[in-house]
């Protein structure tokens, strides 16, 4: 069985969240994954904070965090967005209106 972790569940993990460590920690590796849309969440709110006038602990801050994040997603085992995907997406979003841009 495969399992793919929501942008949530990634943050949490990434936050060392107990449990959610210790969920995914009894998983294979090779069954854990995370998709490039997540990744780009993530990078994007990444961006957004270093995008600000910031003091500089927290400029330094936000960079660790932005290559803690590029680490994470380097060793992940990350699901592409394909045309599948896409179609997937669209079919989504024609049933449920309201849901979030990326939760599809």
């Amino acid at each position: 069985m495969a399992y793919v972790l929501d942008t949530d569940v990634i943050s949490a993990l990434q936050h060392g969240h107990p449990m959610v460590l210790a969920r995914v920690g009894a998983l294979p590796s090779a069954a854990v994954y995370v998709t490039i849309v997540s990744f780009e969440e993530q990078v994007a709110g990444r961006l957004h904070v270093l995008s600000r006038q910031l003091p500089v602990s927290r400029l330094v801050e936000a960079y660790l965090r932005l290559d803690q994040t590029r680490h994470f997603f380097s060793e992940a085992n990350v699901l592409h967005f394909d045309t599948a995907a896409a179609q997937c997406d669209e079919s989504f979003r024609r049933l449920y209106p309201r849901m979030g841009t990326k939760d599809a």
